[in-house]
This record gives C-alpha cells, sequence and structure tokens, in this order.
C-alpha cells in the first residue's frame, strides 16, 4: 500500500463517524467547504477574517474539505485530524458556486476523507489574486 494510502488510512480512524464518510460525486454549487487556517496570520488582525493569500493556488490546487452535515465540533476535529503541526486554529467556510462563479471547479479526490481541490486557476499570478480575494471576501471565518 502506498505512503499517501496509509497515510488516509491513519487519519480516518482518528475522526468521528461521520466526518470520515467520503463523499463521492462533483461538488454541488450549494455545498460549503472549509479551508483550514493554522496561523494567526492567516487571519487580517483587526477583522479575523481569512485572507485572500490563504486561497492562493499550489501547484495549480488550493485544498478545501467538504463540510456540509457537519456541525462546528466535527469540522474541528476532522482539521485536527489532518493537520497536526499546528494544528488549525480556525476555518474559512464558503459555498462552492462562489468559487464555480469564478470559472475554477474542484477535484473532490477523498484523500484523505471529504478532501477537494480547487483547480482550474489561470496561469497569471495577478488573476490568482483577484480571485483569491473574491473567495475571500466572502468567506465566513470559524475561529476556534
Amino acid at each position: 500500500m502506498g505512503f499517501l494510502k496509509r497515510l488516509s488510512e491513519v487519519f480516518k480512524s482518528s475522526l468521528p463517524a461521520k466526518s470520515r464518510r467520503p463523499l463521492s460525486g462533483a461538488v454541488d454549487r450549494e455545498e460549503a467547504v472549509a479551508r483550514f487556517l493554522c496561523h494567526g496570520s492567516d487571519l487580517h488582525a483587526a477583522t479575523g477574517r481569512v485572507k485572500p493569500g490563504r486561497y492562493l493556488p499550489r501547484d495549480g490546487r488550493t485544498s478545501v474539505f467538504r463540510i456540509n452535515g457537519l456541525e462546528l465540533a466535527d469540522i474541528r476535529s476532522l482539521g485536527n485530524a489532518i493537520l497536526r503541526n499546528p494544528p488549525p486554529i480556525a476555518h474559512a467556510r464558503t459555498i462552492a458556486a462562489v468559487v464555480y462563479d469564478c470559472g475554477l471547479t474542484f477535484d473532490p479526490n477523498n484523500e484523505p476523507a471529504r478532501h477537494a481541490d480547487i483547480v482550474g486557476w489561470p496561469d497569471r499570478k495577478e488573476h490568482q489574486k483577484l480571485i483569491a480575494l473574491k473567495i475571500a471576501e466572502v468567506a465566513t471565518t470559524f475561529r476556534y
């Protein structure tokens, strides 16, 4: 078994039962997705809102988790099981329609459970920044 598969199995075993259920199929427009935030610098000091830079892609992908049907405690547990060093201090929640309306799509790979990547980013950094700003403007931040 490959490293990522084994790592995924370890994470799954430490999650609450409903967080472990992988979601199949495409991300629905009305579906909520979360971007976990691990540093105070990910948030604007004055407002506590997520900074747009947290949505910028790495290697053409931005990692999010599908959180429909999860309570706040379940979302926090999901983040803590996957991101341990450092653990998340917050998450930014947005509706998938915002991402789709920016011309992006999702790769719902479920590795680990409930994971998806935002894909389809333009090549030019300035265009990426504008899209990240649009997503961050409508995201709601939940600090733990």
